[in-house]
């Protein structure tokens, strides 16, 4: 499978016009289930190897910018999960704990693209000072990344990659990095907007949850203001059909790619196994001996 860099979230022209991606063997699964670290216990290694997979595959991916990358990991895992980038999983609810199952298309997940300014580069205030913040190279996010791999100061990923959107992280790296962990007040709210503005792209899936959307009741003040919205009078009672969405409001839950991703490997095993037309079993005469069932 070749991606071309058109589709890519960062909307940049690359000099070449594809990256290849192909889907891992048995083999390299089990390496990645039984070698690969926990990304809670270690997010670092576990970013690094997944780096090395699509890096080993096609050199070009030094050259893309750090999201594109990130997408071209997705689709890699996307692709060995499912040759047509569609499969089964299942979520835990957070409020009441039912097993939430739901059909993911990575094709069909829409990555938007880069703002045009953004891509180009801001300079925005933080720390008291006018900074430049840019989408860094691969390349360039692996300089700084290697050094948080070697001495472990920070393990966050997000953090790391918001430190690395700075144009001066390379070369004052303990400077940034003291600036973006103790960020306070305003510091604080340009974070989450570059957070937003340079790693937010996928809008995140809302599963409902039938258990929760039936245990809920809404308040008084809910159904209030539902019936000043739809011009129904107080005294009268609200309709079922709005009373269900209501509730439906209060049920569920948002999960994002990174939710998706975690279970890729999980999934090929629990939620996609063949199907009874896909195994045959044999029959056995009583001499034992093996004949298939159209004998």
């Amino acid at each position: 499978m070749h991606i071309l860099c058109q589709t890519l979230p960062s909307g940049k022209h690359y000099p070449f016009e594809s990256i290849e991606v192909k889907p891992m063997t048995f083999a390299q699964v089990l390496e990645y289930l039984e070698n690969v670290p926990d990304d809670k216990k270690n997010p670092i290694e576990r970013y690094y190897f997944d780096y090395c997979i699509v890096k080993d595959e096609d050199p070009n991916v030094d050259s893309l910018l750090l999201i594109d990358m990130e997408y071209v990991i997705y689709m890699k895992k996307a692709l060995t999960v499912a040759e047509n980038l569609e499969y089964n999983s299942e979520i835990e609810c957070p409020r009441c704990g039912e097993h939430l199952h739901y059909h993911v298309s990575l094709a069909g997940i829409e990555w938007n693209h880069m703002d045009s300014q953004a891509l180009m580069g801001l300079d925005i205030m933080f720390g008291g000072q006018m900074m430049t913040v840019r989408m860094p190279t691969v390349m360039e996010f692996m300089e700084v990344f290697k050094k948080y791999r070697l001495y472990k100061k920070v393990t966050d990923m997000r953090i790391i990659k918001l430190i690395s959107l700075f144009e001066q992280s390379g070369m004052y790296l303990q400077k940034i990095e003291t600036m973006v962990v103790n960020a306070t007040y305003k510091d604080v709210a340009a974070l989450f907007m570059l957070d937003g503005i340079y790693f937010n792209f996928v809008k995140p899936m809302h599963l409902t949850c039938s258990k929760c959307v039936e245990m809920y009741q809404p308040t008084d003040r809910e159904i209030f203001d539902a019936k000043a919205k739809n011009n129904i009078k107080p005294e009268d009672d609200l309709p079922e059909e709005l009373m269900y969405q209501l509730k439906l409001e209060h049920g569920g839950i948002e999960i994002g790619l990174e939710d998706v991703v975690s279970s890729f490997f999980r999934d090929i095993n629990e939620n996609n196994s063949l199907t009874p037309e896909e195994i045959i079993p044999r029959k056995v005469r009583e001499d034992a001996e093996y004949r298939d069932v159209y004998d």
